[in-house]
């Protein structure tokens, strides 16, 4: 539903490029700039995001080539051709977060850390624990969405009560999408070439085993892909379908964890960890900051949860579990004591 964004992402040699001369690919051309009207291109400083460049030279160091947790892309309206193709109307976008919650097409390979996006960007997350966080937030938050969206466009006349149930499921949506978006994971990102595209995926004889998918993804109809292979998940997520250079036995490895709720401590691969938190959530309700929130409203609270992450506060020498919202809102309460 809606308008399907128009992307640009930024080409990977723009940090050596004058500010004047940056370059942008979209998926059906390469080498676009931005129009000379163009907010970006009077001030060009603008487009370089916070951070990104101290993340490049640390990934360098590491050996992790563009590896960095604020790539950005460009959202534009129309591409205009006259000697040059150029980017109208442009607006920053965060990449990972923003490809997750709006492609059409998402296709994984088995730990969730090489995404391709829509058949032309391939993303490759540093960790896989993060990228399946990322994933299973996104899907509900998709369905979440879609389910609002749908009751906004009823025709059916709505009494003050669901009015009212219905603006604070809108309220509980709109504070998990912000926190998305602001969730952060260390990840490079590139334009596929067209013959990597070729050989992208395992094809339909192999099916690999999906007894933790449910868990994860919370969407009980996955079916193998008989075109692509692997799993469909949703409309949009095909698992464990891309072709693979990792290790036969890195989908295997195990480290030991302890589970927050029930206590178990045993040695999971990441998709089995997150299987488990989700099983061990009570069904019928979620408990938050001490009230009962019927499940019919805890879509919103329950991908809030995956977002959230251990955080030390420096100032009060304290140690919790936020969301990053939650950590900017704790952050201000302690300027304002100051």
């Amino acid at each position: 539903r809606g308008l399907y964004p128009q992307l640009a992402l930024p080409d990977e040699f723009n940090a050596c490029r004058k500010d004047s001369d940056q370059i942008f690919h979209t998926k059906n051309k390469a080498g676009v700039v931005l129009h000379p009207t163009s907010v970006f291109s009077s001030n060009p400083e603008l487009l370089q995001a916070e951070g990104i460049q101290d993340d490049c030279n640390r990934a360098e160091k590491d050996s992790k080539k563009n590896v960095s947790s604020h790539h950005q892309l460009l959202a534009f309206v129309s591409l205009l051709e006259t000697n040059k193709p150029y980017l109208v109307n442009c607006v920053r976008i965060p990449a990972l977060q923003a490809l997750l919650m709006l492609s059409r097409s998402l296709d994984t390979n088995a730990d969730c850390t090489r995404i391709v996006v829509d058949g032309w960007l391939e993303i490759r997350v540093v960790d896989s624990e993060t990228a399946l966080r990322l994933l299973s937030a996104a899907v509900q938050l998709r369905a979440a969405w879609e389910e609002t969206l749908s009751l906004q466009l009823a025709t059916q006349p709505n009494t003050d009560n669901k009015k009212g149930r219905e603006r604070k499921k809108i309220s509980a949506l709109t504070w998990s999408l912000l926190d998305y978006m602001k969730s952060e994971a260390e990840y490079s990102i590139r334009r596929m070439a067209g013959v990597e595209t070729e050989s992208l995926y395992i094809g339909p004889q192999t099916v690999p085993d999906n007894s933790c998918l449910p868990g994860v993804f919370s969407s009980p109809s996955m079916k193998p892909d008989h075109i692509k292979g692997g799993y469909a998940v949703t409309s949009f997520l095909t698992y464990n379908c891309l072709t693979c250079d990792m290790d036969f036995y890195s989908e295997c490895l195990r480290t030991f964890w302890t589970c927050p709720h029930c206590g178990l401590y045993m040695p999971f691969t990441p998709i089995e960890r997150m299987s488990h938190e989700a099983s061990c959530k009570p069904d019928e309700a979620v408990v938050e900051k001490g009230a009962v929130v019927p499940a019919e409203q805890a879509s919103g609270t329950a991908s809030m949860l995956l977002l959230q992450r251990p955080y030390h506060c420096v100032t009060c020498e304290k140690d919790f579990i936020f969301t990053p919202t939650e950590i900017l809102k704790h952050k201000k309460q302690h300027q304002q004591n100051l």
